[in-house]
């Protein structure tokens, strides 16, 4: 008599006898550091918000804090948060195991690989824009979606090039906040979303007339949201004046959108009203 249990999960243990052939069935399994929960790798993992709005977690490859095993697989996560709300997903560390016959320099097509995505498309059954795709030692970026779901794929290809003593794994933590990344005193105009407010009578310092802060973009530090409008608001009182020096200045967009951004920097800075087209 052969008796199979199934590790420690709470299965009734199955006797075989005579000539009955036992048969295993294996589920793969790997934990979220978060909640000390385990999920099939091949399968999709939706993860929501905690009921007021805000919560942090993890999410790692198989068998993490230990290498991944080197066997095709592909797990998916899918963060979803609510309407007016964003979730940020950073990256602490990230090592995929490589091709050997196309190095992940070059690209990804047989490396192991992470794509992100955010949103869906009109059908609402495909992932949405693709952010990037990643493997080798090339650390993703900082993301945000905002009020759309952001999906993260995580592929298992590439069996040929272990390298001895590579630690192959990776390790994310994602933030669901309705702050767009801002680490600033500015007041949020919650209702509106994307609206901070700058007020002159709160940012004076001690004693003066005057004081000094800074704003910038979502999730900076970052990539910053798709399809996301932002609203700064900067208010002066009695004989204030207000002066914005961008220490940082780059966005997607055409030459016209440049020529359009000077043209209003250089009315501001000679106190002139024009009209930029």
């Amino acid at each position: 008599m052969i008796m199979v249990l199934h590790g420690s999960m709470k299965m009734v243990p199955t006797d075989f006898c005579g000539l009955l052939l036992p048969v295993l069935a294996v589920a793969f399994l790997f934990g979220s550091t978060a909640a000390n929960e385990a999920m099939l790798c091949n399968g999709v993992k939706t993860i929501h918000s905690s009921p007021n709005g805000h919560s942090t977690g993890y999410i790692t490859s198989p068998n993490h804090p230990k290498p991944y095993p080197a066997e095709n697989m592909q797990c998916t996560f899918r963060f979803e948060p609510k309407v007016g709300e964003q979730v940020q997903l950073t990256f602490s560390y990230f090592n995929l195991r490589e091709s050997s016959k196309v190095p992940a320099t070059q690209n990804c097509d047989l490396s192991d690989s992470i794509k992100i995505f955010i949103g869906t498309t009109r059908s609402n059954t495909e992932h949405g824009n693709q952010v990037g795709e990643y493997c080798g030692r090339t650390h993703p970026e900082i993301v945000m979606a905002v009020s759309r779901p952001l999906t993260v794929i995580f592929t298992v290809r590439a069996k040929d090039n272990p390298t001895i003593g590579a630690v192959y794994m990776f390790k994310a933590k994602y933030t669901f906040t309705k702050d767009y990344g801002f680490k600033t005193h500015a007041h949020q105009n919650h209702s509106a979303g994307c609206h901070f407010t700058f007020d002159g009578r709160r940012e004076l310092a001690p004693g003066t007339q005057s004081g000094n802060g800074h704003f910038d973009s979502p999730n900076f530090g970052g990539l910053y949201p798709f399809a996301t409008n932002c609203l700064y608001t900067f208010r002066a009182y009695g004989n204030q004046t207000i002066r914005l020096n961008f220490d940082k200045f780059k966005v997607e967009g055409h030459h016209e959108c440049h020529v359009f951004l000077s043209c209003i920097f250089a009315a501001v800075a000679e106190r002139r009203m024009t009209s930029c087209t």
